[in-house]
Parts: structure tokens; C-alpha cells; sequence
């Protein structure tokens, strides 16, 4: 995962400016939620796994979606860096559900870091259509690729 790539790198001055970066961006709250999803988040931030407790809370499904859609555009931001950029490549969009085309949309639209890219590819001869909004607020470029051969 990501963080075990930060993590191995030998760029100590990289790893050292992506941890400051998503302990600056991160309360702790938002923190452990990463933390259950990415569990080698925590050794790279330095929280211990034993401190991770459950963080109960009263939200409903929408408000866990935004908040979840919040702490993606915050993580991707503070890990994608001048000496390690990020590209995230989502493939097959055409089988995306609505929620996964929602957070893509979100890290696009509200993108804070410039060492970040972001491609998302379908096979239109799956009757894929993209979705209108989807056009409206990402640029994009078509781009047709002849069948590959081995």
C-alpha cells in the first residue's frame, strides 16, 4: 500500500515532509478513521496501534461519506510531494459504482496539491457512457488506444 511504499523509501527528507504534512492536515480524529482503513498508516505517522480506539459517533451514512470524501482529498494532499508525486489511476470507470465515481470526482474537483495526477480510463465498447456531471467538472481528453497486441 502507499504507506508501506513512503515508509521503505530512503528518502528520509520525503518521508519526514509526508508525515509532518498529514500530521499538520490530520486531527487526530480524522487520523484513526484513516487508521482503520490504512493500518500501516499508523507507523508511518507514528501512532501507536494500541492508542487506535473506536471513535463512536452519531453521523449518519451521509455525513460518514463526506467526512470519508474529506479525509482522501486530505491524505492524497499530504503524501503526493515535489520528490515522490502521485499518480492514482482508476481503470475500468465504466464498473464504478455511484459512490466510487463520487469520491473520484471529489478528489478532482477540490484537489490541493499540484504533485498529484489523476487519471481515470473506460472502455466505451462496454456502452459505458460517462456520466454528464462527471464531464462538466473534470477536463478531460479522449484518448483511443488500438487494441494491443503481446
Amino acid at each position: 500500500d502507499i504507506c508501506e511504499v513512503i515508509e521503505s523509501s530512503k528518502d528520509e527528507a520525503n518521508k519526514e515532509l509526508v508525515r509532518d504534512n498529514l500530521l499538520k492536515s490530520l486531527s487526530k480524529d480524522e487520523a484513526v478513521t484513516l487508521i482503520k482503513l490504512l493500518p500501516s498508516l499508523a507507523r508511518l505517522i507514528g501512532i501507536q496501534e494500541s492508542v487506535v480506539g473506536e471513535i463512536i459517533g452519531n453521523t449518519s451514512l451521509l455525513q460518514a461519506f463526506v467526512k470519508f470524501k474529506l479525509l482522501c482529498r486530505k491524505f492524497l494532499s499530504a503524501v503526493a510531494t515535489e520528490r515522490q508525486p502521485i499518480v492514482l489511476l482508476l481503470d475500468d470507470m465504466q464498473w464504478a459504482d455511484d459512490g466510487s465515481t463520487e469520491v473520484f470526482k471529489s478528489l478532482c474537483s477540490h484537489m490541493d496539491s499540484k504533485h498529484a495526477l489523476l487519471v481515470a480510463a473506460y472502455r466505451d465498447n462496454d456502452g459505458f457512457v460517462p456520466p454528464t456531471n462527471m464531464e462538466m467538472i473534470l477536463p478531460s481528453t479522449d484518448v483511443v488506444i488500438p487494441r494491443l497486441g503481446v
